[in-house]
């Protein structure tokens, strides 16, 4: 026993020293470096080569390695920052007048000091003094902040132009240079398949197969239909659900982006709604350490607000039709000992809500012609907060529920009663799952373990939306750098696509091929290759050009169903 322990140690220590030994060139041959740390927690971000593309101020499109292409991509620019740092400039211009008008007030009441009426105006002068310089100060802030991100996003812009051309020319030498490169530039061009990639549903009659939502589309005109994506990071910024959002409400109606979370995430915001908030702490399911799994909300995450902490979001009509307004904002959260929250409506008047003691789950909503909502917490007292919607009162709603890193299997972690709770309050009449690319790998010979975790999963979600139809997604194409230097479809994801079909059949549930709609073997080199490109240069993730192509055959696929 004490041997095998010394053995296990000194294995351990060799891999540890082999992490630091720099990549060494031997002939032709590369000897690299030993990841551990990754190995042993099978990172998904690895990037062919080696390297590390971490999905950055965009899964939108920017990454430490770079991602996609910017011709024409709308998102790539600082058009989002800068809108900010505009509406910013406005609002310290209009405090400073407030201010201006304050220490003028208070020079005039100084001239009458002598009786108590004239102390009391000073008084009350210098408090409206003060509380304008609080305000100027803090809008301030709120300047220097959009700008610094907006400094910050053309300099990722900047650096993104350098390694797309980089890579660019890098791939042209490959191609001239190496004669078993399986592409070349003339067959470079990606072209889908043009038939339609049929969803089985082996929910049959059931109430989790594809029946009870397209039953639902047809009362589309009279009431929400309501679905829900949850996936990893290739759905991130809401890539592939912002075109089946448009999709399906040019066809059936409705309105906005959706549920959103308190807080935006700093890697990777949507670019299908503008969002800020200020006062919440937010806690993540993917979070190492720091989070209570009881409070967790429905996308993973939850945020606990200080008084006066607040999120606005605003509708936009750049990136996708239907989302510059909606005509319902809904605020989901808990309240043990109640609170006070008040909601603006473009910027109009506010409106206030004193909120009961509560344990279960609370709603609060604004009705109108919403271009942008701002939720305020003026008394928080512990109150946990999972996010806030926009859409309509009828048409469909497409949420978008994406957790980088993840399985799938974290879905587990939100508790019953919360699922429950969202079932009942934001009843959901399709539910999409797509994950795999955090547990595709080159080597394994059968994902098992997988499969008896997410069967947990799947069975989980039905326990918890007994009505509501499931849609499993197979994993898409990956690439993987081989022995010879090509780039080709990852090992493994065939693999991992047959389980997952299995998995859809046992559970009772339907399943779509991503795979295959996506062209099949060597299908995400096309895209990257594709000019302009449809995925990024990890060769795991697409980008919004690719999200459309696959969420229009997405929805073919469904309305065939139908």
């Amino acid at each position: 026993m004490q041997k095998s322990l010394w053995v296990t140690l000194l294995i351990l220590a060799v891999l540890v020293i082999l992490y630091f030994v720099p990549p060494i060139r031997l002939a032709n041959t590369t000897l690299r470096r030993v990841d551990l740390l990754s190995d042993l927690r099978g990172d998904s971000d690895n990037t062919p080569d080696g390297n590390h593309a971490v999905r950055d101020s965009a899964a939108i499109g920017i990454s430490k390695s770079s991602i996609e292409n910017t011709d024409n991509e709308p998102v790539m620019d600082d058009s989002y920052q800068a809108e900010f740092v505009a509406e910013d400039t406005l609002a310290v211009a209009e405090h400073q007048k407030i201010e201006e008008e304050a220490v003028n007030t208070v020079e005039m009441a100084k001239t009458d000091t002598t009786t108590e009426a004239g102390k009391a105006v000073l008084a009350q002068a210098q408090a409206n003094l003060d509380t304008a310089r609080a305000a100027l100060a803090k809008v301030k802030a709120d300047l220097a902040d959009a700008q610094a991100s907006n400094a910050k996003m053309r300099a990722a812009i900047a650096k993104h132009k350098r390694a797309i051309a980089k890579h660019r020319e890098e791939m042209a030498q490959r191609r001239g240079g190496n004669a078993n490169s399986q592409y070349d530039a003339e067959n470079s061009q990606y072209t889908a398949a043009a038939s339609t990639t049929q969803i089985i549903d082996y929910g049959g009659g059931s109430s989790n197969g594809m029946g009870s939502f397209y039953a639902a589309l047809n009362n589309a005109g009279s009431r929400p239909v309501r679905i829900a994506v949850f996936g990893d990071s290739f759905i991130e910024a809401d890539i592939l659900t912002v075109n089946l959002r448009e999709m399906f409400q040019r066809k059936y109606g409705g309105c906005g982006v959706g549920f959103v979370n308190i807080n935006a995430l700093a890697d990777a915001p949507r670019p299908t709604v503008k969002q800020k908030s200020d006062g919440f702490t937010d806690h993540s399911a993917m979070d190492i350490k720091g989070y209570d799994r009881t409070k967790l909300g429905i996308s993973g995450h939850y945020a606990e607000p200080e008084n006066g902490a607040y999120v606005f979001l605003r509708g936009q009509k750049k990136f996708a039709s239907h989302l510059d307004t909606c005509s319902r904002s809904t605020i989901y959260f808990t309240s043990k000992y109640g609170a006070k929250i008040s909601a603006k409506i473009n910027n109009a008047t506010e409106q206030f809500f004193n909120v009961p003691a509560s344990g279960a789950m609370q709603t609060l909503h604004v009705d109108g012609r919403i271009g942008s909502v701002k939720w305020i917490v003026n008394q928080a007292n512990k109150s946990v907060f999972y996010g806030v919607s926009m859409d309509g009162s009828n048409g469909v709603t497409v949420d978008n529920f994406s957790l980088r890193g993840s399985s799938g299997t974290r879905i587990h972690a939100v508790p019953y009663r919360t699922l429950a709770s969202f079932n009942s309050v934001r009843h959901y009449d399709l539910i999409i799952l797509e994950f795999g690319l955090n547990v595709a790998s080159p080597g394994s010979k059968n994902y098992v373990w997988y499969e008896s975790g997410f069967l947990k999963t799947i069975s989980y979600l039905k326990k918890c939306f007994p009505n509501t139809s499931i849609l499993l997604l197979g994993v898409s194409d990956r690439g993987h750098r081989m022995e010879d230097g090509s780039i080709r479809t990852m090992p493994g994801i065939k693999l991992l696509l047959d389980t997952q079909n299995i998995m859809a059949k046992k559970s009772g549930i339907a399943f779509w091929n991503t795979f295959e709609a996506m062209g099949g073997e060597g299908s995400m080199v096309k895209m990257v290759e594709n000019k302009p490109p449809l995925a990024n240069l990890d060769y795991t993730h697409i980008n919004y050009r690719g999200g459309k192509m696959i969420a229009k055959k997405l929805f073919n696929a469904l309305m065939e169903g139908k």
